[in-house]
């Protein structure tokens, strides 16, 4: 019977990890040769719970952030670590959508799966739309809302959902409403899914891919891959 409940409880705290995100924060809109902040949270955002910052997983902070331009030039950028968050942030030099991606491949198992997290987050100067595609972020799985920069209350929404630079289609994709309220959605053919928000505030909309394929890396055996992807929607 001990060993049941052990089984039981070892279950649970590793779905309680896989539920764990990392996600960016960033508001949707910049200015030109105005640093733009940028925050990188770990836990579980439905639920408000937020890792402290010196107590992230295995190696979680060596993430790697980049600023995509417009344009397609790429800035790798540097971090710095917060109480709750890290911290980043560039200079938009041209008007257009940027694209902040970040990716990480944990380095240490857990129970034998490979977590490996993704988010990205959009940001766009001025009034050009140049840049503004899911196609930019070359992360194995991302999501992209087109007109997060104009995201209001009652007004439907539109996310992309990518995973290997293809459409994700039929992905279960859920949203996390800023006073914990959820849905899961299907994506269609085209990897969109579409939604309302009720409320004003921040939303998170997650997905995430499975690899069941076993390997070994560095002398783990590893038994499959956790792949999970954010983008944070400020709506108005």
């Amino acid at each position: 019977m001990k060993k049941i409940v052990f089984a039981l409880l070892m279950l649970l705290a590793c779905n309680l990890s896989w539920a764990h995100a990392v996600w960016i924060e960033t508001q949707p809109t910049g200015i030109k040769n105005k640093a733009q902040e940028i925050k990188v949270f770990f836990g579980e955002y439905a639920d408000k719970d937020i890792t402290a910052a010196d107590k992230w997983f295995s190696d979680l902070k060596d993430f790697k952030i980049i600023a995509i331009a417009p344009d397609g030039s790429v800035e790798t950028l540097s971090t710095s670590i917060s109480t709750d968050h890290y911290k980043a942030s560039f200079t938009p030099k041209q008007d257009g959508v940027y694209t902040i991606s970040l990716q990480h491949p944990v380095k240490d198992l857990y129970h034998g799966t490979q977590l490996h997290y993704f988010s990205s987050a959009t940001v766009k100067v001025g009034s050009a739309d140049n840049g503004n595609d899911a196609i930019v972020n070359k992360n194995l799985l991302s999501l992209l809302a087109k007109d997060a920069a104009t995201a209001q209350k009652d007004k439907e929404i539109k996310v992309i959902a990518m995973l290997e630079g293809k459409p994700a289609k039929s992905k279960e994709i859920q949203v996390f409403a800023p006073n914990g309220w959820s849905k899961t959605l299907w994506a269609n053919e085209a990897g969109e899914i579409t939604f309302t928000p009720l409320w004003s505030g921040l939303y998170q909309v997650e997905f995430s891919h499975t690899d069941s394929t076993a390997k070994e890396e560095n002398g783990k055996k590893i038994e499959k891959t956790f792949n999970g992807a954010t983008y944070m929607l400020f709506v108005k």
